[in-house]
């Protein structure tokens, strides 16, 4: 599509050569298609009759003061045919790694001559061209290496939280999610096993729920070290109120998970029961 940058580019040629027709062209594999055309109605053209399949051909500007009197373009149907091309001067679009994409090129069709100065000005607008192109394309590199990264991490993503929910659910000991505010989030079959709780009696409660009231503080100090910072794991041993009202004995590893910008998000609780132990 059009692009504001390379229409005042070829106005800005069109004015300095004095000319009606500015263009900035790309050569392709069977047509010329123009980037931007001041003073000419038409997007692209087939190749072979394009001046700028030539122009291409060097790195060195390509002049025509008079196409008619040139062996080069005399026979070339925009010189000999209705269009009556005359004067051409291009400037190859050279890209940085040494391919020339297309040209910056000035048309009239009646004969003129150029100066130095202004083939000069003609290939400093051709170098601002090529930087503009360039300067897209890198921005499309950086949009698609985004995407990409960001679909890798997508994917990575999914795959920790696959294997994580695969220890967490067929872990040997009990497993517990929390909340900030330590609702339980989600529990493993064997947490529900030792406590004699269903799944859905345990959910969406808050953890100091299921603890006598004389463990909470203990509780609520574990999570208190937690979320000071002091380190991401905290080991201690409590009782839990199990279903029936009975109390049941456990070792707790808890574990925080945070977020990239290290806020905590949710708490891990490792329950293994050591009632026996504890009763001997």
């Amino acid at each position: 599509p059009s692009d504001g940058t390379f229409d005042n580019i070829t106005s800005i040629a069109a004015a300095l050569f004095n000319v009606p027709i500015a263009i900035v062209s790309i050569v392709d594999h069977d047509r010329i298609w123009f980037k931007s055309h001041h003073g000419f109605e038409v997007d692209q053209v087939e190749r072979t009759p394009g001046l700028c399949a030539s122009a291409i051909l060097t790195h060195d500007p390509f002049i025509l003061t008079d196409a008619k009197l040139n062996p080069r373009s005399l026979a070339n149907p925009l010189v000999a045919g209705e269009f009556g091309l005359r004067f051409y001067a291009a400037a190859p679009l050279r890209t940085s790694d040494g391919f020339n994409l297309g040209t910056l090129c000035v048309i009239d069709k009646k004969p003129r001559e150029v100066t130095e100065h202004q083939m000069r000005m003609l290939q400093s607008l051709a170098a601002v061209v090529v930087d503009e192109l360039e300067l897209r394309l890198a921005a499309r590199r950086v949009a698609s290496l985004s995407k990409e990264l960001h679909a890798q991490t997508l994917a990575q993503k999914a795959d920790a939280e696959q294997r994580f929910r695969q220890a967490f659910d067929n872990a040997p000991i009990g497993m517990a999610l929390l909340s900030p505010d330590l609702s339980v989030l989600e529990v493993n079959a064997s947490l529900c096993e030792m406590f004699g709780y269903r799944e859905t009696e345990v959910l969406l409660i808050r953890i100091t729920e299921l603890i006598p009231p004389e463990d909470v503080d203990t509780c609520l100090g574990a999570f208190a070290k937690l979320r000071s910072g002091k380190g991401r794991n905290y080991k201690t041993e409590m009782r839990w109120r199990a279903s029936g009202g009975r109390l049941v004995w456990s070792r707790i590893t808890l574990a925080v998970v945070v977020d990239l910008d290290e806020q905590t998000v949710r708490f891990i609780a490792q329950v293994e029961e050591i009632t026996e132990r504890k009763l001997q």
